[in-house]
C-alpha cells in the first residue's frame, strides 16, 4: 500500500534524523574532550619553556657577573 510505504519512509527518516543528531553530539563531546586536552598541554609546555628560559637567563647572567669581577680584579 502506498500508506504504508510512506509511513515507512516517515519513520526511516526521523529514525536517521536521531542517528545523526546522536552522533553529532558525540563528535562535539570528542572535539570539546581533544580541545581541552590541547590547551592542558600548551599550557604546560609553556610552563616548561617559561622555566627553562628563567633558568638560561640566570646562568648567563652569573657567567657575565663572573667575567665583570674577573675583568675588574686587580691584576696581581
Amino acid at each position: 500500500e502506498p500508506a504504508d510505504y510512506a509511513t515507512a519512509i516517515t519513520e526511516f527518516a526521523s529514525a536517521q534524523a536521531e542517528v545523526a543528531s546522536e552522533n553529532l553530539a558525540a563528535f562535539a563531546e570528542i572535539a570539546r574532550k581533544v580541545q581541552t586536552e590541547t590547551v592542558d598541554l600548551m599550557l604546560e609546555v609553556g610552563r616548561e619553556l617559561g622555566a627553562e628560559a628563567q633558568a638560561a637567563m640566570k646562568k648567563t647572567a652569573d657567567e657575565v657577573a663572573g667575567a665583570a669581577k674577573k675583568a675588574s680584579a686587580p691584576a696581581g
